[in-house]
């Protein structure tokens, strides 16, 4: 397999991985909230991730929407008819891309409910990290499978979420303190 194979079965299976990750740290706090008499806290919990869910939709869903914007501008081009067959490609990866990235942000909805509901900081800040698996594994795969330069591309290209994941933490760590669960 080539790099391009590989890259679209990660674009499908990391989002798969994704799901089913949060799906099981979050089983335990949902069980926890499921009673009626903790709805109200259910509730808070769920407005005060507000400000993480708009800040995934930011990172997760606009740059797939513009890439595919870019891409259908570039097939619709009267210079796209190369007989490489190179604009196929991109297109494709495209395609898997934006899915690989608009699926980590509906995992992210679903899990960031249960930001300020998790006994730590530590199961909080797991919680957080998960939608944000495939950017790294992305990055780790380009300087492990590519070679630096290849690598140094791709962070580039992920900086924003790298650095946003990072102050996404420190804020939820300073939230978590003044929102009192339990």
């Amino acid at each position: 397999m080539d790099i391009i194979e590989i890259s679209l079965l990660f674009s499908v299976v990391l989002p798969l991985i994704c799901i089913a990750a949060m799906v099981k740290v979050c089983k335990g706090i949902r069980a926890c909230y499921s009673h009626p008499e903790y709805n109200d806290i259910f509730e808070r919990g769920k407005k005060a991730a507000d400000g993480f869910k708009v800040a995934a939709f930011f990172l997760f869903v606009l740059p797939p929407i513009i890439v595919l914007l870019l891409l259908l501008l570039m097939g619709a081009s009267p210079r796209s008819h190369d007989q490489s067959g190179v604009s196929g490609v991109m297109f494709i990866f495209g395609i898997f891309g934006s899915i690989g990235l608009f699926v980590p942000f509906l995992v992210s909805l679903f899990g960031y409910n249960y930001l300020f509901l998790a006994k730590d900081n530590r199961i909080a800040g797991l919680i957080l990290a998960i939608p944000f698996l495939p950017v790294v594994f992305s990055i780790a795969f380009a300087f492990v499978a590519g070679d630096f330069s290849i690598g140094i591309l791709v962070l580039s290209i992920f900086s924003l979420h790298i650095i946003s994941w990072i102050v996404m933490q420190c804020l939820l760590v300073w939230k978590r303190k003044s929102f009192d669960a339990c």
